[in-house]
């Protein structure tokens, strides 16, 4: 079964979408008979490099040629488009890419043509080849033979010796606009017998990125996900790609320039649970703040709204590459979220931030958070105090709380942040203590077994027990000036 991309292949230089000042100069040539001995195409990948080579191929062995246009109904053109024809010899560099490919190619080079006008050597990715590679082929092109066509195909051209380009005709291949990227689509989709939203057709043509073979892939996976009496909607697309929603996205970036920590965090556990592609998340993120950038620039906008965009960008491209070595991918967007909610960001480097100097472990002693209640001050207590009384727990809990804290930072220091805003009461009836929190997302962070795991760590250590702990959600009064307070505190351990 062929691919989309191999069934929908162009097969003369008509069909070729977004490349016409390449198809021009090409199509003339073949029909005035003025054919160069070696061509270079460069650009990046799917922008249809091999397939224009292909057709090129076909126009110079073409047996009924009718305008610089090849048949496709001769011997020749029905040969190559099957990939038996024998006079095209194709090498992929990527796996060939030594002198003894070069010299076999060399040796062979100087035999006529078998059943065609012209041999024909397509050498794909040729900037993979070895320097002494490229000094046997240099030869080969400097003296070709007659009737012998060397088409290289190259996405970077800066590694190709300068004597190998200045042997050949170049042409550089163009990234697709998004109408190139329609128009091709959308005859895909009319052969297909298929019918797609617009919306949803718009999300796999940004999917593409310029690339005709990536946005064909794209709608090759959307189709073969789908009943074929279904109509492709926009969430259809949307799951299959694992893409959060459009207005989840812009809901999201305007969270973070309104400076809203808690409901960012919310959004983000959304898109976890989801099961969103969490890089696919950034790359959404960046592509959505860049349109709005662009739109504030061009109308001469809020020009604070422009340095909100310019931070977004900077801490979710930093965020992206952490993000590839990271061993919990989610907390590089953590990190991202809390910067840019915070009036003083957190300074990163390649990666996370530095230890904590013995200087600033002071401080954070000092002056982090006060104990909830003044009770007095207790030795910390053994293991066998596991069963004392939940009052009696807090107590101890407040005593060692900053420890506690001090202690969570090399875990996560998200979690720290979460910890630093909780409140601790007893629950005399059930015998627990009850973690007051201010948020959804902060609840099911702390209920969460990972989290659990490491909290025990953490009390077993600094207070001598465990802790049997639940969460529930209280919203303080004059919550405005207390999440100010917060953020400031939150500011400073971080700093």
């Amino acid at each position: 079964m062929l691919t989309v991309y191999r069934k929908y292949r162009a097969k003369n230089f008509s069909q070729i979408i977004g490349q016409d000042h390449v198809v021009s100069v090409l199509k003339q040539a073949v029909h005035d008979g003025k054919i160069s001995h070696a061509y270079l195409f460069s650009g990046p990948r799917g922008t249809g490099k091999t397939s224009m080579a292909r057709i090129l191929a076909k126009a110079v062995n073409c047996l009924e040629l009718k305008d610089g246009e090849p048949c496709n109904k001769c011997h020749n053109c029905k040969a190559i488009n099957k990939g038996n024809f024998l006079d095209l010899i194709e090498i992929d560099a990527a796996s060939n890419r030594g002198i003894d490919e070069i010299r076999e190619l060399k040796n062979n080079v100087g035999f006529l043509p078998v059943e065609g006008k012209h041999k024909v050597y397509i050498i794909d990715e040729v900037h993979m080849l070895t320097e002494p590679a490229f000094n046997a082929l240099l030869k080969t092109i400097e003296e070709p033979p007659q009737k012998v066509l060397f088409i290289l195909a190259t996405t970077e051209p800066q590694k190709i010796p300068l004597t190998i380009i200045s042997r050949t005709q170049r042409f550089d291949f163009k990234l697709a606009d998004e109408n190139a990227l329609l128009k091709k689509l959308k005859k895909i989709i009319e052969s297909e017998k298929r019918t797609i939203a617009p919306a949803a057709l718009e999300i796999i043509v940004k999917a593409g990125r310029g690339s005709f073979r990536d946005a064909e892939t794209v709608l090759e996976k959307v189709i073969s996900g789908l009943n074929f009496e279904q109509e492709i909607a926009q969430g259809d697309v949307e799951n299959i790609l694992g893409l959060a929603s459009q207005d989840l996205v812009k809901s999201f970036i305007e969270l973070l320039l309104k400076g809203d920590r808690e409901k960012s965090f919310e959004i983000l556990a959304r898109v976890e649970e989801g099961g969103v592609n969490l890089s696919y998340f950034i790359k959404e993120i960046l592509e959505e703040v860049r349109l709005q950038m662009m739109s504030e620039i061009k109308t001469a906008g809020n020009s604070e709204n422009i340095k909100k965009y310019l931070k977004i960008v900077k801490e979710f491209n930093t965020a992206s590459i952490e993000m590839r070595t990271s061993l919990v991918p989610i907390l590089s967007i953590e990190v991202a979220i809390t910067n840019l909610t915070l009036d003083k960001p957190i300074t990163r480097s390649s990666g996370l931030k530095e230890k904590p100097t013995v200087k600033m472990v002071e401080k954070v002693k000092d002056e982090f958070v006060e104990p909830i209640s003044n009770m007095p001050k207790q030795e910390k207590q053994s293991n066998n105090n596991v069963n004392q009384d939940a009052e009696k727990q807090v107590a101890v809990l407040n005593e060692h709380w900053k420890s506690i804290l001090n202690a969570a930072k090399k875990y996560n220091h998200f979690l720290t942040a979460i910890l630093a805003k909780v409140q601790l009461e007893a629950d005399l009836d059930a015998g627990v203590i009850v973690f007051k929190v201010g948020s959804t997302f902060h609840k099911k962070r702390l209920e969460s077994k990972e989290t659990r795991k490491i909290l025990s760590g953490l009390f077993i250590e600094n207070c001598g027990f465990d802790v049997d702990y639940k969460c529930v959600i209280e919203v303080a009064k004059g919550k405005d000036k207390e999440d100010k307070s917060n953020s400031k505190l939150v500011e400073e351990f971080f700093s």
